[in-house]
């Protein structure tokens, strides 16, 4: 997509300029299908999956999976509860997106994509803090073979 294609549906809703759109879903790499709204919003879901996914892991490990049985070893109660309340918060927004999809509404979808770029910057804090903390579990030493034949 580009600023010209995006412009006359910010102009006419009020959303973010194109460059903060782009920074934030890059939306630069849409290939508009569906109209420019529809296009951005799946762009916008798209961008957020693999958050959703990393939230999944660590509220419901995968046994079958030696990452996730090691870094849901990292998560303690508190963490699961602000985990599930953001991946509340991440649930709603992908069924939001499917009645979007159903309905069709340019304003809908516009009001879609102002509403959920901001709360997309409130999740990105919240979500910041546990990619961290995984991300430095893998830094620690493993305790003993026992424990990776166990995991494995």
């Amino acid at each position: 997509m580009e600023e010209k294609d995006y412009a006359p549906l910010a102009k006419k809703y009020k959303l973010p300029d194109f460059a903060e759109m782009n920074r934030v879903f890059r939306i630069a790499e849409i290939e508009v299908k569906d109209g420019p709204s529809a296009s951005v919003r799946h762009k916008m879901i798209e961008t957020i999956e693999p958050s959703i996914d990393f939230v999944e892991h660590l509220l419901q490990p995968d046994p079958n999976l030696m990452s996730d049985m090691y870094e849901c070893k990292y998560i303690d109660a508190e963490d699961k509860s602000h985990l599930f309340s953001l991946y509340k918060r991440l649930m709603k927004t992908i069924r939001t997106h499917l009645e979007l999809d159903i309905r069709q509404d340019e304003k809908e979808d516009a009001h879609f994509i102002a509403t959920f770029f901001k709360e997309w910057e409130e999740m990105k804090d919240t979500l910041l803090p546990f990619v961290v903390k995984i991300k430095t579990c893998w830094t620690e030493p493993t305790e003993t073979r026992e424990k990776l034949e166990y995991l494995g």
